[in-house]
């Protein structure tokens, strides 16, 4: 039997399950998925089991597109092995919604780089999917959008009115942080116009380490609202990031069990330790990107541009934290310090997390 919340998703998901051929009558298992967008897992009565997204907030129809065309830009060109995406099986654009494959993972790379032990093999993989995303083809340059991110943020009116009215106390916070830091301000507009004046790539543009699927063999990339063409060394940074922010998660974790509360010197210290504990992993993942990567993507700017993409995925986990927070945490205010100092001196800062070692040349993992 389904249940309430089941029904109310089988009604906003109607239209694209008639776009698949498909029935409400023929769904035995509707499960709502917490998420940004309205998700969800539908099972119909022959077995065939999908994952469905209704997606919301700003630009919805621009986003849906773009997961389309990453879709497309596949389907025209070939991929490789490495790039793996579960399948889109049906598109809705009225509804902007969508259904892809069910793909049985046996973790996501959040949950094996939080690992005490993290598998190498696993943060290679990743890096290879990474870079045959990079390497992709683009026969049509019509199948791809081309605009500029809306973050980080660049220019005189880097906080759109929509952002502004769109954003919890926690995120504004934030935001007072970042526009009130002219070097930093200097910095990202610096960063903006170096990923556009710089070699452009396929890229997922939004990557975080909770879309890429392990099964026992592969890595499968998910959620490509934000695909477009773009800088590899986005992609590059913000897993590096992840890599960081799930590893300092762990080591936080694990203190305040023994702890009853952290204050702001214990998030800075484990937040040496955690750097520490990534570096490897982080070795690993370049180490898979380079095995993969068109050699002629990575330009002399590309590990400086990395480096600073890293700090903004600290300034983007923290500002996503304030979606559900009325004030910035210590750990948010860590990450956000981090982060100013790797977007800010790029150029030095890598050496402080291990990052130096990323050249072109091949590392040690």
């Amino acid at each position: 039997m389904i249940g309430e919340n089941g029904q109310r998703l089988l009604e906003r998901v109607r239209p694209l399950l008639e776009a698949m051929g498909r029935r409400v009558d023929e769904v035995t298992e509707a499960s709502p998925i917490i998420g940004r967008n309205l998700n969800g897992e539908i099972v119909f009565d022959d077995g065939d089991r999908v994952f469905v997204k209704q997606l919301g907030g700003m630009a919805a129809g621009e986003r849906h597109a773009r997961s389309v065309s990453f879709h497309d830009c596949v389907r025209l060109a070939d991929a490789g092995a490495d790039l793996r995406a579960p399948a889109l099986r049906a598109a809705h654009a009225p509804s902007v919604s969508l259904a892809y494959e069910w793909v049985d993972a046996r973790s996501t790379f959040a949950q094996s780089i939080r690992e005490v032990e993290a598998e190498t093999d696993e943060v290679r993989r990743a890096g290879r999917c990474v870079a045959a995303l990079h390497s992709l083809e683009v026969i049509d340059p019509d199948a791809i959008d081309r605009s500029r991110p809306m973050f980080p943020p660049a220019g005189p009116n880097a906080m759109s009115r929509e952002t502004f009215y769109g954003s919890t106390m926690g995120q504004l916070d934030m935001w007072r942080f970042i526009q009130r830091d002219q070097p930093l301000l200097d910095a990202l507009n610096l960063l903006v116009d170096r990923s556009r004046d710089g070699r452009r790539t396929p890229a997922h543009g939004d990557l975080r380490a909770d879309q890429i699927f392990l099964t026992a063999e592969e890595a499968f990339m998910l959620d490509w609202e934000e695909f477009r063409l773009g800088d590899p060394a986005r992609d590059v940074g913000a897993m590096l990031g992840e890599v960081f922010y799930h590893r300092l998660r762990r080591t936080i974790v694990d203190a305040s069990m023994h702890a009853d509360e952290l204050d702001d010197a214990d998030v800075v210290r484990f937040g040496s330790e955690a750097i520490d504990t990534s570096r490897p992993l982080a070795q690993a993942f370049w180490r898979g990107y380079r095995d993969r990567v068109a050699d002629d993507i990575v330009d002399a700017a590309f590990v400086d541009r990395a480096v600073s993409y890293f700090g903004w995925q600290l300034f983007d986990r923290s500002l996503a934290s304030g979606t559900y927070f009325g004030r910035v945490s210590a750990l948010d205010r860590a990450l956000a310090g981090i982060g100013r100092e790797a977007i800010v001196g790029s150029d030095r800062y890598g050496a402080v997390l291990g990052l130096d070692d990323l050249s072109t040349q091949e590392v040690t993992a």
